[in-house]
Formats: structure tokens, C-alpha cells, sequence
């Protein structure tokens, strides 16, 4: 009979203790991890604050060229001519009148060089 004992016990332990100190031994290996981690990110939290304790640096130099030097671009007004062209569809007999207002087509900007 103690034989029998003795094989459920390292049964027991195989199939429920070991998993269980497993698991155990998972959890502490996570919040060492997180532990870490957080430590490191207030390490380079507190380098960072002494970093901007120390002095700024000097404010960047401004341009050398001079503000009212640049290109001017001269603008014209364009009108636009529309004309209305009347169409008459017929469906099933009955007529309906539609009207359709047709622009020119826009022209892109032409550049011109400033010398």
C-alpha cells in the first residue's frame, strides 16, 4: 500500500505542485521585470530634469538675409466668361428642360522670373 502512496504523491507533485511553483516562479521573473523597467525610466526621468537644470543654450543665430529682400509675385484679376447651354432630354414621353452653365478652363499660374 505505501507503494502505491508513494506513486500518487510524485504524481501529485508533477501534475499540481511543479506547474504551480512554475507559475510562481513566472510571476516574480514579470515584476522583477516591470521593476526594472520602471526604475530605468525614472533614471532617465531624473537625467533629464538635471539636464535642463543645467544652462540653455544660446538662442539660434537669426537669418543674414535681409527681411525686405524676396520675390514679388504680381497678381492680375482673370474674369470668367459662363455660358448656358439649354438641353431637352426626353423620357417616356416627357420633355424636361435642363440648363448647364460651362466655365473656361482654369489656366494654372505662369511664372514669370524677377531679375
Amino acid at each position: 500500500m505505501s507503494l502505491l502512496v508513494l506513486i500518487l504523491l510524485i504524481l501529485f507533485a508533477y501534475y499540481v505542485i511543479l506547474p504551480v511553483v512554475r507559475g510562481l516562479m513566472q510571476l516574480n521573473r514579470m515584476r522583477s521585470n516591470a521593476r526594472d523597467f520602471f526604475n530605468s525610466m525614472n533614471q532617465q526621468a531624473a537625467g533629464a530634469r538635471s539636464r535642463d537644470s543645467q544652462p540653455q543654450q544660446p538662442a539660434p543665430k537669426k537669418k543674414k538675409i535681409d527681411p525686405s529682400v524676396g520675390e514679388y509675385v504680381d497678381y492680375e484679376e482673370i474674369t470668367v466668361e459662363q455660358t448656358t447651354v439649354n438641353a431637352t432630354t426626353t423620357t417616356d414621353g416627357s420633355s424636361s428642360s435642363t440648363s448647364i452653365d460651362v466655365e473656361q478652363q482654369i489656366v494654372d499660374v505662369e511664372w514669370e522670373d524677377i531679375k
